[in-house]
Order: C-alpha cells, then structure tokens, then sequence
C-alpha cells in the first residue's frame, strides 16, 4: 500500500474478521499497526527532501 500518493509502497499487516450477517457472512479487513510505516514513509520522504534540496528540514513542533 503506499502510504503517500506516487511513494514507495509499504507492505502492511491486515487483520481479517468475520461476522455472521444474517444468512451472509461480513468480513472486516482493518490494518494492523498502520502508524509504524506512516513513520517510515516519513522518514523516507525527509530523507529524499533534505538530499534532493540540500537544505535543512524541521521535523516537530514550534517552540512555544
């Protein structure tokens, strides 16, 4: 799945349920840990900026 529109994709774990839905089945897929290849795709995407620009990137918060 890539995590930025035209980035790398990531390979993500899925969780596969089920439940009974009448006389049906429903499954619900839901993404196992999403956050940790956010934070690469991230890392991955300052990398590329700060080597592509030469300049310096901030990553976090204004100081108060």
């Amino acid at each position: 799945i890539p995590v930025f529109e035209n980035g790398p994709a990531y390979r993500i774990a899925v969780r596969i349920r089920y439940r009974r839905a009448g006389s049906g089945v429903a499954w619900i897929l839901s993404l196992y840990n999403p956050q940790a290849a956010m934070d690469d795709a991230w890392a991955e995407a300052l990398a590329e900026a700060r080597e592509k620009t030469g300049l310096t990137v901030f990553d976090g918060l204004p100081e108060a």
